[in-house]
């Protein structure tokens, strides 16, 4: 059976990635006339992934990777928001996811 999680080590290459390519992560080259060039970073980082995989992903496999960590991410913020509103409590969330967090949406 083969291993479909994605690594510590890709995982944190695409953090990386999107960190310097923001254009990605924040949906600006989503625009049509920059369709060409978001393909273009998707297909580098799909190579840099995949050379240190297992697992191997296509391009819109990675792009998968990114949606559902960013959708986790913001059920976890829902999550902490009605327990926040009932008892007042500490974030759920992690320091380190907190810092990703803001990397999704700064």
């Amino acid at each position: 059976m083969s291993n479909k999680h994605t690594s510590t080590k890709q995982f944190a290459t695409l953090v990386e990635f999107l960190k310097e390519n923001s254009g990605i992560k924040k949906g600006i080259l989503n625009a049509p006339e920059y369709k060409a060039k978001n393909k273009e970073l998707w297909d580098e980082i799909t190579v840099v992934l995949n050379s240190l995989g297992p697992p191997v992903k296509t391009l819109d496999g990675w792009k998968k990777v990114w949606k559902d960590f960013k959708y986790n991410i913001k059920d976890k913020l829902r999550e902490n928001k009605k327990s926040m509103k009932v008892d007042r409590t500490n974030s759920m969330c992690s320091r380190s996811k907190k810092k990703t967090l803001l990397l999704c949406w700064t």
